[in-house]
């Protein structure tokens, strides 16, 4: 499927990336399902995001969907702790 491709790991630590993955989790299912796959994994204290998409397009778009996503529940976390 993957034309393009994108990979990451954020260093948010241990409990953080769990947190973020789980709120970030539902959106797997949905999101540019048909141009785009996102998966996102956890590995100690990083969060690791890697995304194919058939176009440049779908991928900017996943790319973009996916870090709002993650800096907002971030800022979220912060906000209640």
């Amino acid at each position: 499927m993957a034309e393009y491709s994108f990979s990451t790991s954020l260093s948010l630590g241990e409990k953080e990336s769990r947190l973020v993955k789980k709120s970030v989790s539902p959106d797997l299912d949905s999101r540019h399902e048909k141009r785009s796959r996102v998966e996102i994994n956890t590995d100690k204290k990083n969060i690791v995001i890697s995304i194919e998409a058939k176009d440049r397009a779908a991928l900017r778009a996943s790319v973009n969907s996916y870090l709002k996503s993650i800096v907002l529940s971030e800022k979220l976390r912060r906000l209640f702790e």
